[in-house]
């Protein structure tokens, strides 16, 4: 969007010759409070696992400034998933660890999808190969991330065949990570599972079994510890927490209003300016030839005080 940047001063006896350069280069703003924040969520059922087409499907809207998407997928069978990585608006997700078997019921898997701008604000499809037709249910949820990009940190996975409370624990690298887990159970009551920490997204009962996820907020980067209380079966478990990214910083475009002598300027004196989409730090230099300050007040850019 072209601009207007506006350098005011007060007119004097002497004439102040100012010479401005503009220079925008991408870099984060607001990043001062860094921490994950949740988005939203998604499932494409309640109840019994459905025997599902290839590929199932589910229409998502990512929130704007999402930047980070995790997909858990349970299987009513320990049958691999066939057909390949989901994707998301067409771009293909990246597995967490491996698909965990329960052992004797069913499995979970995990996958993630660093968000860029085209990603959120509007419905795109997910989409998850299926090509043996399996029962399966899926959870999809997304987070923002304080400083515009999202990594993942570490993950844990584990299953058991029988055991009570299914738990790990993981040791994040970084303040403000945000941890999901997907536990797919063979307890009937899964949709009774209650979480240690964090918030429970999905507790789907498909009658024999179930599949659960649930995310948390960490505050400060260490050990943590995230259980279910449920009574003893088999069941499969991963666990991944996603830090923050600070950005690259990238040069983007830049523009003057003169080349040569600096000459007398109006008040205010003022440039037209299109910074290039995603741009997100202005630098504007004044160089003004005499010892004299200039007055006036702060320059501004699209009515914004610099």
């Amino acid at each position: 969007m072209q601009e207007e940047i506006r350098v005011k001063r007060i007119q004097r006896s002497m004439k102040n010759s100012i010479f401005i350069i503009l220079i925008i280069v991408l870099f984060l703003s607001n990043a001062a409070s860094a921490a994950h924040t949740f988005d939203t969520s998604a499932t494409d059922g309640t109840g019994t696992f459905a025997t599902t087409p290839n590929p199932r499907t589910l229409s998502y809207t990512a929130g704007t400034g999402s930047t980070v998407m995790v997909l858990k997928i349970f299987t009513a069978t320990t049958t691999a998933r066939a057909g390949g990585a989901p994707t998301f608006n067409g771009n293909p997700f990246t597995q967490v660890g491996t698909r965990q078997s329960s052992g004797s019921e069913g499995a979970v898997e995990m996958w993630y999808l660093l968000l860029t701008p085209a990603d959120t604000g509007s419905a795109h499809t997910v989409s998850v190969p299926n090509t043996g037709s399996l029962a399966m249910r899926i959870h999809v949820s997304t987070y923002i991330s304080a400083t515009g990009e999202s990594a993942l940190d570490v993950y844990a996975q584990t299953s058991a065949n029988p055991g009570a409370n299914p738990s790990q624990s993981i040791t994040t690298t970084a303040n403000g990570d945000v941890m999901i887990d997907a536990l797919f159970s063979g307890n009937t009551s899964l949709n009774l599972a209650s979480p240690n920490v964090g918030s429970t997204l999905y507790a789907q009962d498909g009658g024999s079994y179930g599949g659960a996820s649930r995310y948390y907020l960490q505050a400060t980067a260490g050990s943590q510890a995230l259980s279910w209380t449920l009574a003893s079966d088999d069941y499969a478990l991963i666990t991944a927490s996603f830090k923050e990214v600070v950005p690259v910083h990238t040069f983007d475009t830049s523009a003057t209003d003169g080349t040569t002598t600096f000459a007398t300027t109006p008040n205010p004196r003022t440039l037209s300016y299109t910074a290039g989409t995603g741009s997100t730090l202005m630098v504007l230099n004044i160089l003004t030839a005499t010892t004299t300050a200039r007055a006036g007040g702060a320059p501004t850019f699209n009515g914004k005080t610099c």
